[in-house]
């Protein structure tokens, strides 16, 4: 029969569509400056599960809240936000964060390939976003 191998070549797509790392379009809407900063279901997971813990308001992490607090994205002005998030892309892309120090204590803190491609992700449709590109 000549059915079976479109039905394996359906299926091997399908396969590889549902594998490849996604970012929602629905979630959070943080509104600032006549603007809308989204964080997606999974982008939020991630910043929840692998960053707040250092980079919010109440955190112990002295330098870490020096350089990021999540809850102050919204607070931004336009440029400050372009600019954060242009430092979020750069750590992202070079695997900075979380620190060796912080995985050293805690490896399950790292982020996979998978929440790097996402969050890298987020923040660059932000930027294109904000910056009308």
């Amino acid at each position: 029969m000549k059915i079976a191998p479109y039905f394996i070549a359906s299926l091997v797509g399908l396969v590889l569509i549902s594998a490849a790392p996604k970012v929602q379009t629905t979630g959070k809407k943080i509104d600032f400056n006549d603007q809308n900063l989204v964080f997606p279901e999974n982008v939020m997971a991630i910043i929840e599960n692998k960053c707040m813990g250092c980079h919010k308001p109440d955190s112990r992490n002295e330098k870490a809240k020096g350089k990021l607090q999540w809850a102050q994205l919204a607070d931004m002005e336009t440029e400050a936000l372009i600019d954060k998030l242009d430092e979020i892309m750069e750590e992202l892309e070079e695997g900075s964060m979380p620190p060796a120090k912080m995985l050293e204590k805690y490896p399950d803190m790292k982020l996979t390939d998978d929440e790097s491609t996402v969050l890298q992700t987020w923040a660059d449709e932000n930027l294109k976003r904000l910056t009308g590109e």
